[in-house]
């Protein structure tokens, strides 16, 4: 009786605990937390400061450095169903304030709908041209990797599933993409796709993605890898891009970007044309 006992007590001791989310299902909730973000978090405005190093190497080794303040808008487009554009109005270059920028996103924000899309993507294209270097880039977007895991883009990925990590203090599971699917999201500009790869953090219990990383090789070499850290504000209750940092580099050895974005002061739309400040 007494090893019975025993026996009983030792199997007891060793019973499985419940088994962890697979990758189906910590996709599942990052998708459905994305979806509920795309809701959130349309016509958002935050404060950006943004640091920007130009390394340009071979025989004139220079380095340059830039900072920008700006506003950025993060828009969902009406009309086209996943949509978004993201616009930086630079306000200040190096210290300096930018002619006609101040009220430039209320602007843009008023008059018909339709022209709404056209005015403000003018907006971001005329703050893509503070950006240091040869690098030309309309991608650094903070919430760009988000998009992969919403339900209708993930066709376009395979993912993989990581160990559990440490992220600024925080439990998450690491979910590893990368793109197959042609047309690709970003292309050079000379015309081509480039096939992306990078890692999600996910909170498995809820699907909160509290860190994204996406990349690019070309000739053998990364030319450019953006990391994005999140944070929940209190004031939208919900989790918004806190920090970007990014890195590109022109093959041969020919220039290094090293970026810098802090976010704050996040703040909706009251109405179209006018901003919660």
């Amino acid at each position: 009786m007494t090893r019975a006992v025993a026996a009983a007590l030792i199997a007891l001791s060793f019973t499985p605990g419940p088994k962890p989310p697979g990758l189906r299902d910590v996709l599942r909730r990052a998708a459905e937390y994305v979806r509920q973000f795309e809701r959130d978090f349309a016509a958002v405005i935050t404060d950006e400061l943004y640091d920007q190093e130009d390394f340009c190497c071979g025989p004139r080794k220079a380095r340059t450095v830039r900072h920008i303040r700006s506003e950025m808008l993060f828009m969902r487009l009406p009309g086209q169903g996943l949509s978004w554009l993201t616009a930086r109005n630079v306000i200040e270059v190096d210290g300096q304030p930018v002619p006609d920028s101040r009220d430039r996103l209320e602007r843009a924000m008023r008059g018909d709908a339709s022209g709404l899309v056209s005015r403000v993507r003018s907006v971001a294209n005329e703050g893509a041209r503070f950006n240091l270097g040869q690098v030309q880039r309309n991608f650094n977007d903070p919430i760009l990797p988000l998009l992969f895991v919403d339900p209708d883009y993930q066709w376009r990925f395979k993912f993989t599933l990581g160990p559990e990590e440490d992220v600024d203090g925080l439990r998450a599971r690491r979910i590893d993409f990368r793109e197959t699917a042609e047309p690709t999201i970003i292309s050079w500009s000379t015309g081509g796709g480039v096939f992306t790869s990078g890692s999600l953090w996910v909170q498995p219990a809820d699907g909160v993605v509290v860190r994204t990383t996406i990349s690019a090789t070309a000739f053998r070499i990364e030319v450019f890898e953006v990391r994005v850290d999140y944070r929940r504000d209190p004031k939208l209750d919900m989790w918004i891009p806190a920090r970007m940092t990014e890195l590109y580099r022109q093959p041969g050895d020919v220039e290094t970007i090293s970026c810098i974005a802090t976010y704050s002061n996040p703040r909706r739309f009251e109405t179209a044309a006018r901003i919660v400040r």
